[in-house]
């Protein structure tokens, strides 16, 4: 599920002009809808019937009715007033376009449609889980232990809304969390989260626990002058018994190299990263015994290195 794909282009061929509800003609940029009647079920379990007519210059035009024909609405809804918002949202019951969203939300916890394939032919159930916001990265650390875990091998993916999805819990009588998986989450600010849950109290509230802990900011680097580093965090800073150092990488590399290096120039920490994969990439380092003092930390590639002041605090 991503956020290209929804109920009125689930149909499309996957050309580039094909919407599913209508067809797009780039003599006039326009799309213009094919007739497809789409039912929707209201959260009451009333029935309306829509029809998409039209997309151009930015605005959609549709049409909805009962069932029967009767309270037949003719509506538009204009994409640049909503330039901040993954959604334009539209109450089908009010007939009119509503607010339903914060801005600069990273996630949401609500209930959705998806398959489960433990039938076959696999079956539209709904569940209820996470979302996340577009530009939002996400991925799945499993089977470790979220005390220690080391991120390393985990690349994030920004093209999911359900990378967490409902699939961290579990139903066998009661609800229980799914053991030994952690998920990192990087912000659209930039801002690498570690993300465990705690609990899940199921339908009665709804409410689930989770343990979040911020692992600081990613550091952008400038294209031009970082040829294969794009992005770097080494947290925590101070440190004491280990540093834990994430990077994006451009594109794939031989090798990354970490060093700490004291303020007489001296070399006295370095050792090889084992994930060199284009993406988002981390290692959790165990430190030697070094005398608490300011250190510089370097992260080099064959033609690459960034560099910055670490402490290490005993």
């Amino acid at each position: 599920m991503i956020y290209q794909t929804g109920a009125f282009n689930s149909v499309s061929v996957n050309t580039a002009t094909d919407y599913g509800w209508g067809t797009y003609d780039a003599n006039n940029d326009k799309v213009t809808g094919n007739g497809t009647l789409y039912g929707v079920e209201l959260k009451d379990g009333s029935f309306k019937k829509i029809v998409l007519d039209s997309m151009a210059s930015g605005t959609y035009y549709f049409r909805y009715a009962d069932l029967n024909g009767g309270n037949l609405q003719q509506q538009t809804i204009v994409k640049s007033n909503y330039t901040n918002k993954s959604f334009a949202y539209f109450s089908l019951v009010n007939n009119a376009t509503i607010t339903a969203e914060v801005n600069g939300w990273d996630w949401v916890m609500t209930r959705y449609l998806t398959l489960l394939y433990t039938t076959s032919p696999p079956t539209p159930y709904t569940v209820g889980g996470i979302l996340v916001n577009a530009g939002v990265e996400a991925v799945i650390a499993d089977n470790i232990n979220p005390i220690t875990v080391d991120p390393n091998n985990y690349t994030l993916h920004k093209d999911s809304l359900t990378t967490i999805g409902h699939d961290w819990k579990r139903f066998t009588g009661s609800w229980s969390i799914e053991p030994n998986r952690v998920y990192f989450v990087k912000t659209q600010n930039n801002t690498l989260y570690q993300i465990e849950f705690l609990s899940f109290q199921g339908s009665s509230t709804g409410r689930a626990q989770f343990a979040k802990t911020n692992l600081g900011s990613i550091i952008g680097l400038d294209r031009i002058e970082h040829q294969d580093l794009a992005e770097i965090i080494c947290s925590p800073n101070p440190a004491s018994d280990f540093i834990r150092v994430v990077y994006t990488l451009r594109h794939r590399v031989d090798y990354v190299q970490v060093s700490l290096t004291d303020m007489t120039g001296r070399v006295v920490y370095t050792t090889a990263l084992p994930s060199v994969k284009e993406g988002m990439n981390a290692a959790t380092l165990a430190l030697p015994d070094l005398p608490a003092a300011p250190y510089a930390l370097t992260v080099k590639t064959d033609t690459d290195q960034y560099t910055e002041k670490v402490i290490i605090a005993q």
